[in-house]
């Protein structure tokens, strides 16, 4: 029984361990994710973008429902009636008083013929609509790219910045320690002990601070892809070591020339200046004759139908009298009926037509006459709304190359700060080892090492995100 009860136990225990071994990983499992793979999931997921794709799906439903206006009309109609005392029989058109039911069957078609080519216009305004729509979803597709990218950035901003102070506190604790032996021997006095503590606490808040900004730039990021905020989230690292690509003016001139017109801002305006057009002319339509033509088929049934089947001598009637005032007579017969069925009557009664009918719009309020000039007026707007987007997009191109440039600079200086100051801490760690340095001095020094590192990171990439939103203008999809 002992024996059985330590098996049992072993299991039991064994059991508990491979739980406790394979909770942490459930409980821990983040995604990593690379920038291709965020900008993928903000495409998908982002609610701006999705309103965007709505708006294009619903400029292509217009543009099919104006081609779908073109086609002819086709209605079936049937109905079924009963009436009850005075009424007229379809069939005699003679006035009955009793009780019926009628039915009534029509095929009807109509088809526009001419309008003035309003409705062809109209498939067109809605062509021009429809392109505008999808390069307004391609421009949130490219912005959120750059979005994403940038917050990519800062984020490995942040991290290559947060080793850089856990090495600087790891120093920090190991001097401590250095100090902390030196001062139990005696070595030196207990001030140097508390400036060591002092430099330790210090380099401890500095990390946490970091720490706190690099969370609050992953909640970014999630916000804007609309990820999960409770999910754990971890980007990939990316290897900026190598050489920087530098652009001069000969790329910058290429985009003017080859890829200023095939923006998607640029591109959306140009499909509605001439989605504007086409309205003008759709409205222009509404002043012409109209040219409808239109066909029916159509049949009817009355349950007061009588169909006459033989009639039977029945004597004779005085029908009336001569000229002398003799009466004249006539015979009589009595005659047979039955009713006409359904089917019958629907055959009998079966009718065709075929017309046509001409509108001339001569006088309806002067509702043509304003909506012509509002029409013209929006075209003028969105002629206005091309040019103000080929100059902003310029502009932005231009800006986006001063950027880069401006930052390439930035970075070059803030490398040749920070080998001035390496060299000079390195020099300072030295005399303040050996005694020769004060610790505020050397503190300042090795602060202005600390923010030369930040700064460097910092122009880094600053530099590398200028030059991908320049890419971007170049045609080149934003990438690490």
């Amino acid at each position: 029984m002992p024996g059985k009860k330590n098996t049992s136990m072993g299991k039991i225990s064994a059991f508990v361990w491979v739980v406790l071994l394979l909770l942490p990983v459930k409980i821990f499992a983040q995604d990593s994710m690379n920038l291709q793979q965020c900008i993928a999931y903000t495409w998908e997921n982002n609610i701006q973008l999705a309103r965007t794709g709505l708006d294009a799906q619903q400029r292509q439903n217009v543009l099919l429902q104006s081609k779908a206006n073109i086609l002819p009309s086709l209605n079936a109609n049937a109905s079924h009636n009963y009436n009850f005392g005075r009424t007229v029989d379809p069939s005699t058109n003679q006035f009955v008083n009793q009780q019926s039911r009628n039915n009534g069957l029509s095929i009807s078609t109509n088809l526009l013929l001419f309008n003035g080519l309003q409705m062809l216009n109209q498939v067109r305004q809605a062509k021009w609509n429809q392109e505008a729509g999808l390069h307004n979803l391609q421009k949130a597709k490219d912005d959120a790219a750059l979005t994403v990218a940038n917050q990519y950035l800062q984020i490995l901003l942040l991290t290559e910045r947060q080793k850089q102070l856990s090495n600087q506190l790891k120093t920090s604790q190991e001097s401590r320690i250095r100090t902390k032996s030196r001062f139990d021997a005696g070595a030196v006095a207990n001030v140097k002990l508390l400036e060591s503590e002092a430099q330790l606490a210090a380099d401890e808040l500095l990390l946490i601070d970091l720490e706190n900004q690099l969370t609050r730039a992953y909640l970014n990021l999630k916000q804007f892809m609309n990820y999960d905020i409770g999910k754990a989230l971890k980007i990939q690292s990316v290897n900026f070591n190598g050489p920087l690509i530098e652009y001069t003016e000969t790329e910058l001139n290429r985009v003017f020339t080859d890829r200023l017109q095939q923006l998607p801002a640029v591109q959306s305006a140009r499909s509605s200046r001439e989605s504007a057009l086409y309205a003008l002319k759709a409205q222009q339509g509404n002043t012409s004759p109209k040219i409808y033509a239109n066909a029916s088929l159509q049949s009817f049934y009355s349950s007061l139908a009588q169909s006459f089947s033989g009639a039977t001598p029945d004597g004779f009637q005085q029908i009336g009298f001569t000229a002398d005032s003799m009466q004249v007579f006539a015979p009589r017969y009595n005659y047979s009926t039955q009713s006409v069925s359904f089917i019958e009557q629907v055959n009998n009664n079966f009718g065709q037509s075929l017309g046509f009918t001409l509108s001339i719009p001569v006088f309806n309020g002067l509702q043509n006459k304003y909506a012509i000039q509002n029409a013209k007026i929006s075209l003028q707007n969105a002629q206005l709304g091309l040019t103000e987007a080929e100059i902003q997009a310029r502009n932005d191109v231009y800006t986006a190359f001063e950027g880069m440039r401006l930052a390439q600079r930035k970075f070059k200086a803030a490398e040749i700060r920070l080998t001035a100051q390496q060299a000079l801490f390195q020099q300072s760690e030295l005399s303040f080892n050996a005694g020769a340095m004060s610790f505020y001095d050397f503190n300042a020094v090795r602060n202005n090492f600390s923010n030369a590192q930040s700064e460097v990171l910092q122009a880094k990439y600053e530099y590398i995100f200028q030059t991908k939103v320049f890419e971007f203008y170049m045609g080149i999809a934003v990438s690490f």
